[in-house]
């Protein structure tokens, strides 16, 4: 059950740490649009 539990817990962290450099990643690229439009605006 130990084994089991550790790599549960490695799997879940190796998802966490995807996700969050996904979103990071999802994020700049939007923000790279988005920024000069609305520096286009003003």
């Amino acid at each position: 059950m130990d084994i089991i539990t550790k790599e549960a817990v490695e799997i879940a962290i190796e998802l966490l740490c995807s996700t969050v450099l996904l979103g990071l990643l999802t994020f700049s690229i939007i923000g790279d649009k988005v920024i000069p439009l609305l520096v286009g605006l003003l």
